[in-house]
């Protein structure tokens, strides 16, 4: 008895300071995600890694939302255990978090397949139709499972965690299986760009001023960031597992919560960093950027509506009510215009 009394004073822990800072890291990470979703739909291509790149912050930001709405309830309503509100809180996370996970893996693929080949890999609609099946048919199906067979009915500081088996086998088994895969892309990726570095044709592209290279460099960040903040949640599920049953550690715990949730603001970083014309404009005017990622969450609907409408006048308008083609490769523009690039076209460069 004694042994238990001990065992629950060490293990309890102050579920309302957590959920604290847990709001904190979510609304740094809702601010930069939305930010960079903002910047993409203003100024992105939509093609390639500027489109894989969209659907990770696209899946970062329905996490981050639903995990503010979740820490929001749990701080107002701390004795309020609504299992309906759970589970759909539940399955909406669970959709929006492994959409991040599996476009992340086909991201991944695609640079590797890119870098490792001498013809160029296209992006067919119909490897779009497969990415995106695995992406999000995937996480609908897990979800559509877990929700039918109500398998969700833990809960925890207003969290719903499915019940075995079905948590492994809907849930841990394929965020393993896709941590796996990105590591070993990932891998490859570093030692292809590594031999290239080494060769002649490196140096001849870099100097003429060409992307592609490091473009893949670039966006494989994304991946190592996955891995970063993944890996600790990995290893904590395993330790409380198998090593401490009883009694969770705390401190793993708390790193794997702070750097899983702070994966959008660090998906943010990364585009922001990597982004050399981004960077010179921010030098440039550093109050509008602050503005505009302090407004971001405001600006990113009405950022939304004007891609769309962009787009259907894109595709339906006639020629000279299109607006201005976000690829940069508009046959109306003349030369004189081109060689005079606005900050849409430099941005759209960096991604290109």
């Amino acid at each position: 008895k004694r042994h238990e009394m001990t065992l629950e004073i060490h293990c309890s822990a102050d579920s309302s300071t957590i959920i604290f800072v847990e709001q904190m890291i979510f609304l740094v990470s809702l601010f930069g995600t939305s930010f960079m979703l903002t910047m993409l739909l203003l100024f992105g291509t939509g093609r390639g890694t500027s489109r894989f790149i969209g659907f990770i912050a696209l899946g970062d930001y329905l996490w981050c939302v639903l995990g503010t709405l979740r820490g929001l309830f749990v701080l107002v309503f701390p004795n309020y255990n609504i299992l309906g509100y759970c589970i759909t809180v539940r399955i909406l996370w669970q959709f929006a978090s492994s959409s991040t996970v599996f476009w992340t893996a086909c991201m991944t693929y695609y640079i590797w397949r890119t870098v490792g080949q001498s013809k160029r890999y296209r992006l067919t609609w119909k490897k779009w139709l497969i990415f995106g099946g695995i992406s999000y048919g995937l996480p609908l199906i897990f979800s559509t499972i877990l929700l039918s067979v109500g398998a969700i009915r833990d809960i925890d500081q207003g969290i719903c965690y499915p019940i075995e088996p079905y948590h492994i086998i809907l849930w841990f088994s394929p965020l393993v299986t896709a941590w796996l895969s990105i590591l070993i892309f990932y891998i490859l990726i570093q030692r292809l760009l590594s031999q290239q570095r080494r060769s002649t044709m490196w140096h001849a592209i870099v100097t003429k001023g060409t992307h592609s290279m490091p473009v893949h460099y670039r966006v494989s960040l994304y991946a190592l960031v996955f891995l970063i903040c993944w890996s600790f949640d990995i290893f904590s599920w395993i330790y409380s597992r198998w090593v401490a049953t009883e009694c969770p550690n705390h401190i793993l715990t708390s790193i794997y919560g702070i750097l899983l949730n702070l994966q959008a603001f660090l998906d943010s970083l990364v585009y922001g960093l990597t982004n050399r014309q981004l960077r010179e404009k921010c030098r440039e005017s550093p109050i509008k950027f602050v503005i505009l990622f302090i407004g971001s969450p405001l600006f990113l609907y009405p950022a939304a509506c004007y891609r769309l409408y962009s787009e259907i006048l894109k595709r339906h308008a006639p020629m000279e009510m299109r607006p201005f083609n976000s690829s940069g490769s508009s046959r109306s523009i003349s030369s004189s215009q081109s060689s005079s690039q606005s900050l849409h076209e430099k941005i759209v460069l960096v991604y290109e």
